[in-house]
């Protein structure tokens, strides 16, 4: 079936990228089931791969947390994970991200938590910030968006925010 299919990718994706270093938690198995589902993805300094390997990352469908700390990380990769429709969560760290990023990231309708710890974004991304949906935690730290917008991302999104310049 189609759905077995999606499954086999899936994990295929996953094997290889857990052979490059990335860390995946799966769903625990339940009887009969040929293959898991990945729920939650982690690349970090470890990572042996390439940029074009980090491509498989969308394949992993049931994903609904991702931690991505790594320079290859860049705005197109986070564009290509819109496709994951369980994303509730993602955490980028280190990254090569831009402004651009966080427009990405505000169209994901599932998601409800963002941290974006020492990228380089800075305020050119507030409206794009503002554009969430269904945020419930937000956290900028060691970017260059000013801390004195956390109140006012607050009332708009209803939402907490955490914003700061340097340290946790």
């Amino acid at each position: 079936s189609a759905y077995k299919i999606l499954l086999y990718r899936q994990h295929s994706a996953a094997l290889k990228l857990e052979r490059l270093n990335a860390r995946i938690r799966y769903l625990p198995s339940m009887d009969n089931e040929e293959y898991p589902l990945a729920i939650h993805l982690t690349i970090d300094q470890r990572w042996n791969g390439t940029r074009q390997d980090m491509e498989l990352v969308p394949r992993l469908l049931g994903l609904s947390t991702i931690e991505l700390h790594h320079a290859q990380v860049d705005d197109d990769l986070i564009a290509q994970l819109e496709s994951i429709y369980t994303l509730t969560g993602i955490r980028l760290k280190k990254c090569s991200i831009t402004d651009t990023c966080i427009r990405h990231l505000s169209q994901f309708d599932s998601l409800n938590e963002v941290e974006i710890l020492y990228c380089p974004v800075g305020p050119g991304c507030f409206a794009s910030l503002a554009e969430f949906r269904r945020l419930s935690s937000l956290r900028l730290i060691g970017t260059d968006v000013a801390p004195s917008n956390a109140d006012l991302l607050e009332q708009r999104l209803a939402a907490t925010v955490d914003i700061r310049r340097g340290a946790f």
